[in-house]
């Protein structure tokens, strides 16, 4: 394969999904009733439609996310499960991103169950979230500056793979899913879909 990056978005039929943020513009629910979402010192926090090249609106919502250390500190993005919602130990955390920024972003993914046992582990575990991706739509000498279209890419995170970094964790008592910004000191991205999907 050709040195270059990859990016990768799909969903599957049998993801539980937490937030997908189509169904309000309200920042403190999720799509699951009785869920809730909360935040910390970021710099931004707003819901909004997602575009494509030209400015043409895409027919779904995101949550756009920044932060900076320097400002606010280290900042941090949590979406609350609701009693109801169940988690087995055979799935997936999945979630996907897209960055605004010239530079690949890293940061924190925690899940914390009831007795507030938490365990971590970094974007960069399945890989570091790539550089917004630039295009130009006429080659030179035409004076066409470049112009970049959101592309979202999908991560999935085995839940075993967090009970090998604290066995302490029970899966089955899990109620929150909080990202920290707490790696790169400064960035924003788009979060979409996040849920649990049957990995096995």
């Amino acid at each position: 394969m050709p040195r270059t990056i990859y990016l990768s978005q799909y969903q599957s039929s049998n993801t539980n999904i937490l937030a997908t943020f189509d169904e309000d513009f309200n920042l403190a629910t999720t799509t699951i009733p009785g869920g809730k979402i909360t935040g910390s010192n970021l710099t931004t926090w707003r819901e909004e439609r997602v575009t494509m090249g030209w400015d043409t609106l895409r027919d779904t919502t995101s949550a756009r996310i920044g932060w900076n250390h320097e400002k606010n500190g280290i900042a941090t993005y949590s979406l609350q499960l609701s009693d109801d919602f169940n988690v087995t130990a055979g799935e997936a955390l999945t979630f996907s991103l897209a960055n605004t920024a010239d530079e690949p972003l890293d940061f924190t993914i925690t899940l914390i169950d009831k007795s507030e046992n938490q365990a971590s582990l970094p974007l960069s575990h399945i890989a570091l979230l790539p550089q917004v991706l630039k295009y130009r739509m006429f080659k030179p000498p035409l004076g066409v500056s470049f112009q970049h279209e959101t592309i979202f890419t999908t991560y999935v995170f085995p839940l075993a793979d967090f009970v090998s970094s604290n066995d302490g964790l029970n899966l089955e008592t899990v109620y929150e899913v909080r990202f920290n910004f707490d790696r790169t000191a400064m960035g924003e991205i788009l979060i979409d879909d996040v849920g649990f999907i049957n990995h096995y």
